[in-house]
């Protein structure tokens, strides 16, 4: 597992923490032994007890870090975004360390939306209207998790500059050069909109770096080369694979040829 779980403190681990708590609370006041508890105080008191006692942010296992120094090729994914993949990113100094390392950094693209990147919206006229993230939203939120690693990571240290970090804003290419997707995916992929995210995160390295007195960067790379690479690879329909169908994948479905996806990583690996 990415984290170090040593520090995290899981309430599920005691499942009978809950009888402990009311217990001790029962012996201070004798006559609330015989009073069921209410709703609104048990919501309450579980509400405290999570909070004091869960690790938000735990950092990364030291063998994580090890292994991204050492790749020549990082891929994301597949995976639900936010509860598969994201919580390996938004660790702090993961993105700081993917940063450092100049090797391809693959997004694999799922085949199909899952209930984390689709959902229900009502519109103006009281219609369900069904929403979808585009390939340009799920890459800006993996940046957005990356930053967020990145910002813990800097609070720990004495590097700033009159308030402002003196690090350089890190670009969306620093975090994700290529994007891989099985041909026929549902996913929406705007090569336009990417290269406009692309621009825009320039724009912004730039200002801050002006900002804080940054000198511009020797291999800062002309805004026409800052560009995420679109590819797309063979399929194969979802429900011929255990995996596929274990992810809930239909015939009308695709998933990654697998024989494919590897001869295209190990060639980016080689580059």
């Amino acid at each position: 597992h990415p984290s170090a779980m040593k520090r995290v403190c899981y309430l599920l681990h005691d499942p009978t923490w809950r009888r402990k708590v009311q217990g001790q609370r029962n012996a201070n006041n004798p006559s609330a032994a015989a009073e069921p508890p209410s709703p609104q105080r048990s919501k309450s008191r579980v509400r405290t007890d999570w909070t004091d006692r869960h690790e938000v942010d735990p950092e990364p296992n030291p063998s994580v870090l090890e292994a991204i120094s050492n790749a020549n090729c990082i891929v994301y994914g597949c995976g639900s975004l936010f509860t598969s993949v994201l919580p390996s990113l938004v660790l702090r100094g993961v993105g700081e360390e993917i940063v450092r390392k100049a090797v391809p950094r693959v997004l694999l693209l799922n085949g199909w939306h899952d209930h984390e990147t689709t959902w229900m919206e009502t519109s103006s006229d009281g219609n369900a209207v069904v929403k979808q993230m585009d390939a340009t939203a799920i890459v800006q939120t993996i940046a957005s998790a990356f930053d967020r690693g990145n910002e813990q990571c800097k609070d720990d240290e004495d590097d700033s500059h009159d308030g402002c970090s003196v690090t350089p804003i890190p670009l969306i290419t620093d975090y994700i050069t290529h994007i891989l997707y099985p041909i026929g995916s549902e996913i929406d992929i705007k090569e336009q909109s990417l290269e406009e995210l692309c621009a825009s995160r320039q724009r912004l390295r730039s200002e801050h770096a002006a900002s804080v007195g940054i000198a511009k960067q020797t291999n800062e790379l002309p805004s026409h080369l800052d560009r995420i690479k679109v590819m797309e690879i063979a399929s194969i329909p979802a429900d011929e694979c255990v995996e596929g169908k274990r992810s809930g994948g239909a015939s009308r479905h695709r998933i990654f040829d697998a024989g494919a996806l590897v001869d295209c990583l190990l060639e980016l690996a080689s580059t």
